[in-house]
């Protein structure tokens, strides 16, 4: 996405979202009843909970390494949901879609679009891609980046690292979030509601998002002012992956924003059953910056699907 407020994305923004929406097969297009409203907008609720639920998993981890005290590899330990949130999520979801006394998507409610069916399948589909995007902040080998927090000496690193950390994150959780507030507004307009699947995609490129998306990449610039730089920390040296070489905290956080959108738009097309071409929306180019996620309801999140 490169931070859109440079005029990046208004320049490109008719060209995306034309072109980064490809046909799926729906229904014939509708506005959703309020039924059918309420059911998407619960389900939209759950995409962003299982998107923060993975984002404290990881946090989780990374602080565990730092101190020493992780029995296992950060990989293994980013999905063995220890204390079982994701499953109870799991369930949750399941029980909304089935249960007959307290389920909001029965029988006439079900939606037409953006609905994937079970909670296991939207947790498989919508937790791999913020899984991955820990490897944007700490690279492929993430125990070889992981400050030892347990060393006092060290204090300064580490809270440079997990500030980074959390910054990179929130972008990735505010577009989810974002996108999720779009859809609610467009199901309930009353001159335009969405009507289809790829009315519903067009959310990702929602000025809103777009604006959240920048303001939190700028925030991440702050902070690595305040939180490294300002306490004599080389930020370079606690970070990893492929942003890692780049020469400025502004050049880096404009590489995080592009894995963040990445990761963000991943996880929209998994846990609404989308096909945003994720490639294109994470920075306006078709340049295989994004697809690395395959989607668990069987094909590839950033290119078109042939049915």
């Amino acid at each position: 996405m490169k931070i859109f407020g440079n005029g990046f994305y208004q320049t490109f923004g008719a060209f995306i979202l034309a072109s980064s929406l490809i046909w799926v097969p729906q229904a014939e297009a509708a506005p959703q009843s309020k039924d059918q409203q309420k059911c998407l907008s619960s389900m939209g609720g759950y995409v962003t909970r299982i998107d923060t639920t993975q984002i404290r998993a990881n946090q989780t981890c990374v602080k565990t390494e730092g101190k020493g005290k992780l029995d296992t590899s950060v990989a293994d330990c980013l999905v063995a949901d220890s204390r079982g949130q994701m499953q109870k999520l799991s369930d949750k979801i399941t029980e909304a879609q089935t249960d007959p006394d307290r389920g909001k998507c029965i029988g006439a409610a079900v939606p037409d679009f953006g609905y994937v069916p079970t909670g296991a399948a939207m947790v498989a589909a919508a937790q791999p891609p913020q899984v991955a995007f820990i490897a944007a902040v700490y690279g492929d080998d993430p125990e070889s980046v992981i400050v030892d927090s347990s060393d006092r000496a060290n204090r300064s690193q580490a809270l440079c690292q997990t500030t980074i950390e959390k910054s990179a994150n929130k972008i990735v959780a505010s577009e989810v979030k974002s996108f999720k507030s779009c859809m609610t507004r467009g199901l309930r307009s009353r001159t335009a509601p969405i009507s289809d699947a790829t009315e519903l995609a067009a959310c990702s490129s929602d000025a809103k998002l777009i604006e959240r998306s920048d303001k939190d990449t700028t925030k991440l610039v702050d902070q690595i002012g305040k939180k490294c730089t300002e306490k004599s920390v080389d930020w370079a040296t606690v970070v990893g992956g492929d942003c890692a070489s780049e020469a400025t905290p502004a050049a880096y956080a404009s590489c995080i924003q592009t894995k963040a959108s990445c990761a963000a738009c991943e996880i929209i097309n998994g846990g609404y059953d989308l096909a945003i071409d994720c490639d294109l929306h994470d920075n306006g180019a078709a340049d295989g910056s994004c697809g690395d996620v395959p989607s668990t309801l069987g094909a590839f999140v950033d290119g078109p699907v042939l049915f």
